[in-house]
Parts: structure tokens; sequence; C-alpha cells
């Protein structure tokens, strides 16, 4: 159970195609498919959107015409179905910088009030692939935890999951859900479900992992993987979407994933006296 009582929490996974460079458009078709999932009966704790959801990824010199401030229109936007929902909302966006030429790659958490609860600034940024993303982002600054009413939430995008490290490092921070953003390609599929159980059953953690849908811009042919998922503390796939838009929903349960980690307490049995390589800048290659 969480620290504020809650056991259980809904969480919404938002996966949709987008229109390039059209913010307004995508604004407008989350705002239509969160109406009709937040419509009836259910009650959502957590959404989360995929990265670049609101103007397409590998958007070249366009990443400076996209980037925005927080708050700005996409956080306005979200921040006011947020409110709606009654949901906390994980929203990717590139962030200006505080200086001319600076752009994040960057998550917020907005609280059920729609109001910034966080933010996560992307550490890892790839070399290869067509994004481009090292000539154009600036890496953000640690792995910061966020406290919500329904346990302790670390947010990552996309090439992050790579680094087991990076997951970890939230998890000893307490994580009990663990967020990623993606915006993945179907060339990419053979590695999407073996990361994120890992991440889920070496962290004793539920990993969301978001995902795009429909052809990917900046790479002709190919089209994103989708196949969004949550897997709970055992590695098990809980929900998974299709490759088309669709919005898939799992019920985290607290209260189990701390029981399971009281009768596996396996951290306690780390050795870091004998990771010392990990952080050596000699284990580059």
């Amino acid at each position: 159970m969480s620290d504020t009582g809650m056991s259980r929490a809904t969480v919404a996974v938002v996966q949709m195609d987008c229109k390039t460079l059209d913010k307004s458009a995508n604004l407008q078709k989350v705002r239509e498919m969160l109406k009709v999932a937040g419509g009836g009966e259910r009650a959502l704790d957590l959404v989360v959107l995929a990265e670049g959801f609101s103007t397409g990824f590998s958007l070249g010199e366009e990443f400076y015409s996209v980037a925005e401030s927080i708050p700005g229109p996409t956080t306005e936007a979200m921040g006011e179905m947020a409110r709606w929902l009654g949901a906390y909302m994980v929203v990717s966006l590139v962030e200006i910088g505080p200086k001319e030429g600076i752009i994040y790659n960057s998550a917020v958490l907005l609280d059920r009030q729609g109001k910034e609860a966080g933010r996560y600034r992307k550490m890892h940024l790839p070399s290869a692939g067509v994004s481009g993303q090292k000539r154009f982002f600036t890496r953000g600054h640690g792995y910061p935890v966020f406290e919500t009413d329904f346990g302790k939430l670390g947010i990552t995008i996309c090439y992050d999951r790579t680094f087991p490290e990076v997951m970890r490092t939230m998890r000893l921070q307490g994580a009990q859900v663990l967020v990623n953003v993606n915006a993945i390609t179907t060339p990419a599929a053979f590695w999407w479900h073996p990361f994120f159980r890992s991440r889920a059953i070496e962290n004793q953690a539920y990993v969301v992992a978001a995902n795009r849908a429909g052809p990917a811009e900046g790479n002709p042919g190919v089209s994103y993987y989708g196949h969004s998922l949550v897997a709970d503390f055992k590695g098990g796939i809980i929900s998974e979407a299709g490759d088309g838009d669709q919005i898939i929903f799992a019920e985290m349960d607290m209260e189990k994933l701390e029981a399971q980690r009281a009768a596996a307490p396996y951290l306690m049995d780390r050795r870091p006296d004998t990771y010392s390589l990990l952080v050596a800048e000699s284990a580059r290659s």
C-alpha cells in the first residue's frame, strides 16, 4: 500500500497515430479519445501519452519550431483533461530551454488538478537512428521520483529504458511505477517485450510503456510498432495494445506489489561495492 493509503490505481495508456507538426489536431484527437475512455463508470488514476504524440518525432530542425515552455499549449490542454478526468497524466513534449538554441525532450507529470507535479528531461540521446537527437537536444540531469496519491512514480523516455541502471536508480528511491514513453518503430520490435518485462522483474515494479502508432515520419515505409503495454511486478503483461489507435487499461495493486517486495527482498543482497565498473569512464566502448 502507498504511503497515502491508496492500494489500487487504474492506468490508461493512449496509443495513436498523429499528424506531423499539427499540434492542434493531435491534442484534439487525444481529447476525443480520453472523453470516451473517461466518460463512463471507469475512474482513472493515471494517463500516459507516448513520445511526440502532439507533434510527431524525427522532425530535424522542426524540433525547434514545435518546442514550447512549461506551462504552455500542450500542458495547458492536457491539464484541462487531467482535471476533467481527475487523473494524473504523463505528457511528452519538446521543451524550450533557458537559453536560445537549447531544447529538451521532456515529459511532464500533471496532477489531478492539471498542475505540474514533476518534470523529467531525457538523459540518454541515441547516437544512431534517423531522429538525430544528439544534434538537437540537450541532456537532462538526474532521475527524479515523484510522489502521487497512489504511490511513487518514475518517468523515462524511450532510449532510457535500454540502460537498466536508470530504472534501478528510481527503484532505489522507492519507485513503484516506472513509466517509459516511446516512439519505437517495427524494426525494433524484437526487444520490446523483453526489455519491459525485465525492467519490471528486476525492480519489482509496474512498468507502463506508451508507444506511437501509424507511419513513422522521416522514415519512409516504416511504421511505429504500437503494442503499448503494462507489465506487473513479476514481469507479466497485464494489458497490451495492438498496432493501431487504442487506449489500454490496467489495474495496479500497490499492496500486492509491496507484499512481493517483502517476500523476496533481493535488493538487500545487492553488492554495490563490486559494481564500480558500471560507472567507470573506461567501461565505455
